[in-house]
This record gives structure tokens, C-alpha cells and sequence, in this order.
């Protein structure tokens, strides 16, 4: 985004449960160049939202929570509350099951997610089965991570890539 729009940008992490999660985030923020700041709290977060609104784009990466941890979900509520984002991506892995799939939607779906970044696509056989779940629920993928190297495999979800994907060459005749 910033090198594409030249855009001013601004990552914020309220990722502070995972151990070096933000700290992770600070390098890859530090190697682009995009100032980075790490919140404690929904207040903090509204704080600085307030103050800093020079910025073209400001991405809020918060912490992966289980809906079966009430105080962490009631967190993630919180944050996204205060944030008032206009977009919000929920990040999944390929390798999770439809069924822990469908789980998961059922608590994330109400904080008004209006797209899905699918990760891991290089570990599973095949994303077919969540991507026709996706189908049945209207929610659009928008990005793809299909290996470690960042950005390199980070991919916008065309159709080209999920074609590669979604049926892997070893099928083909």
C-alpha cells in the first residue's frame, strides 16, 4: 500500500498475548519503513486513533482469540469498537477443518468481517473445501499467504492463483 499509492501508513498491534508476536511486526514495519506502534489496551488504542489521523491508511493487528475465551473475545470487542474500522479481515488457516471453519464465522461474523486472508494454502492438499464453504456464506477471500517469505507469498485472491491452487497440478493430466 505505501509503496503502491505512495501512501502515508501507520501499522498499530494490539497483539500483546502472543509472545514476540508484536515484536515480529515492529521488524517487518521497521524493514519497510511504515512507523509502527503497539497498544496495551481498547483505550489506548482509541487514544492514539484520535491523535493520529494524518495517516491514508492505518492497519490494527490484533490478537488471534478463541471465542471460547470469553475475556479475550470480550477484548477483540472492544478494540474493534474503538478502532471504527472500515475494512476487517479475518485471518484463517487452510489447514482448519469446515466444521472449526464454520465455528469460528459464527462468533467473528458479527464484528462485520468483509474479507478473508487465507493462510498456510501451501500446507493443505487443497483450500477447495473452505472456498466453496465461502461461497455459501458470502464472505470474498481477499488474500492468500502460500509460504513463509513475506511479501513474496502473500497473494491478492485471483482467479488465476486460486485456480493454481484449488487444483494442484499433480491432478492434471
Amino acid at each position: 500500500t505505501r509503496i503502491s499509492y505512495n501512501a502515508n501508513v501507520l501499522i498499530i498491534s494490539a497483539d500483546t498475548y502472543k509472545v514476540g508476536g508484536s515484536e515480529q511486526l515492529q521488524t517487518f514495519a521497521s524493514i519497510a519503513g511504515i512507523p509502527y506502534i503497539a497498544v496495551y489496551s481498547p483505550n489506548e488504542l482509541r487514544g492514539l486513533l484520535s491523535k493520529e489521523s494524518n495517516y491514508d491508511f492505518v492497519f490494527i493487528d490484533t490478537v488471534g482469540v478463541s471465542p471460547r475465551v470469553k475475556e479475550h473475545y470480550d477484548n477483540l470487542e472492544d478494540i474493534v469498537k474503538n478502532s471504527k474500522p472500515d475494512n476487517i479481515f479475518l485471518v484463517q488457516s487452510a489447514t482448519t477443518s469446515t466444521n472449526n471453519f464454520k465455528f469460528v464465522l459464527k462468533y467473528f461474523l458479527k464484528f462485520g468481517i468483509n474479507g478473508l486472508i487465507l493462510t498456510k494454502a501451501d500446507e493443505v492438499d487443497s483450500i477447495a473445501p473452505l472456498v466453496g464453504y465461502l461461497t455459501t456464506i458470502d464472505l470474498p477471500l481477499a488474500y492468500i499467504t502460500n509460504g513463509q517469505r513475506i511479501p513474496q507469498d502473500i497473494e491478492l485472491a485471483s482467479r488465476s492463483f486460486l485456480s493454481k491452487i484449488l487444483i494442484p497440478d499433480n491432478y492434471l493430466i
